[in-house]
């Protein structure tokens, strides 16, 4: 464990020593959210949205854009360095996990974005009462949960690194589909009923709509339990098919480095 809280203090004071991303990072979400602030502004003249107030559509889309840093996979573009760049090899004969290795360094690297989720997970347990105290631990398992999963997911989908000469556009895949299938830009229960139900099955909507409305309050107890339910089928499935393919993977990258 000792390993993995260093690897974490150099992660995370190398990411507070490059600022400017950071920055440069904030100033795009503030555009994108800006934009569909008043994308949905326009919208609302025509009238209401499915129930949805416009205070609430505006809440949705602040907490999207919180949330989206925290669910995005950094390390799939990491692991795609190590290997291009052949230094894979030093981190495998490490003697300790590479996936712990990764998972704290992807810690580290959303301390920032972590400690302002964190604010709004206290705000959100000052206002609750006794009665939604069970409702507020789940939503926060929930949280966690869906965290790990992309994870995970990040860790099965970085081995497309060892076929593919270039991974940036792995990156605007997944942004298109975090924010179209996710929820990142709506809510998915704006959707036809009949598309709604095939999309939540999928594991997209882990990685935003299902966090955004468990920080909103405004998910069913019995929507939590099954969302928590498919995040751990989930969870479970990545992480097998992850082992399995990083085996086949990494024999391909031994070979070709003989």
């Amino acid at each position: 464990m000792g390993k993995y809280i260093e690897i974490f203090k150099v992660n995370l004071k190398r990411s507070l020593m490059y600022r400017a991303n950071f920055n440069m990072g904030l100033v795009g979400r503030i555009i994108e959210g800006l934009t569909l602030f008043y994308v949905w502004k326009s919208v609302y003249t025509a009238g209401s949205v499915k129930g949805y107030s416009f205070m609430t559509m505006v809440s949705y889309i602040i907490l999207s854009m919180v949330i989206a840093p925290i669910f995005f996979p950094r390390h799939i573009f990491k692991i795609g360095d190590l290997v291009k760049t052949g230094k894979l090899s030093q981190y495998i004969l490490k003697p300790y996990s590479f996936m712990g290795d990764i998972f704290a360094a992807e810690l580290a690297n959303k301390v920032v974005d972590g400690v302002i989720l964190s604010i709004i997970i206290i705000l959100n347990y000052a206002m609750m009462t006794d009665d939604t105290e069970t409702y507020f631990f789940l939503s926060v398992a929930s949280l966690l949960i869906n965290f790990l999963c992309m994870f995970v997911f990040g860790m099965l989908v970085g081995n497309i690194v060892f076929y593919l000469t270039d991974t940036w556009p792995l990156k605007s895949l997944y942004n298109a589909l975090i924010m179209l299938a996710g929820g990142g830009y709506f809510p998915l229960d704006l959707l036809p009923k009949g598309v709604y139900n095939v999309v939540r099955f999928s594991p997209f909507p882990l990685f935003s709509y299902v966090n955004i409305k468990n920080l909103q309050g405004n998910i069913g107890f019995d929507e939590i339990i099954f969302y928590i339910n498919l995040s751990l089928f989930y969870l479970v499935l990545f992480l097998v098919l992850q082992q399995i393919i990083w085996n086949i993977s990494l024999k391909r990258y031994e070979e070709v480095l003989s």
